[in-house]
């Protein structure tokens, strides 16, 4: 149940919806941006709406934004993991196998973003997540870029939006 100071923003439909009996228990996460009178709050609420349009792959999946507190908020999947910087800062040493693995998440994580015409800009050790279950899933897209395509064709550019 929300609080009366907790309205929902563009909430996104999702299969499961259509039919309540089927929809699997999921953890979601609210996490706290900006106040959601900031100047940048309607630019960072469309960068996640468009971030949230990215389902299922090694993307951590943003669920939407919710404004809780006055404060817009960013809904994300929970996920049981440990990202890669905070592995290297306990001297973690991978292994050849461990690196091609983990190089193969985040490729796989970009072409997803890609296929929904965004850039992950603040690609770093501290957003590549490690899943307990050996999964590679990209986080905090940071701002975002959106891959445009010319009229007439050509190769795409990015243009930040």
């Amino acid at each position: 149940m929300r609080s009366s100071q907790e309205t929902p923003v563009r909430p996104k439909p999702r299969e499961s919806e259509i039919d309540p009996e089927s929809a699997p228990e999921r953890k979601e996460t609210v996490r706290p941006l900006l106040d959601a009178d900031a100047p940048e709050a309607p630019r960072l609420a469309q960068e996640l709406e468009l971030l949230a349009q990215v389902r299922g792959g090694n993307v951590v999946e943003v669920i939407g934004t919710r404004i809780r507190d006055r404060k817009l908020c960013c809904v994300t999947e929970t996920i049981e993991a440990e990202d890669l910087e905070t592995q290297l800062r306990n001297g973690h040493r991978f292994t050849t196998e461990e690196i091609l693995h983990i190089a193969e998440g985040m490729v796989r994580g970009l072409e997803r973003a890609a296929n929904f015409g965004i850039l992950h800009l603040d690609l770093r050790p501290a957003h590549v997540m490690m899943l307990e279950d050996g999964r590679v899933k990209l986080a905090n897209f940071g701002s975002l870029a959106q891959i445009r395509k010319p009229e007439g064709g050509g190769a795409p550019s990015p243009s930040t939006i």
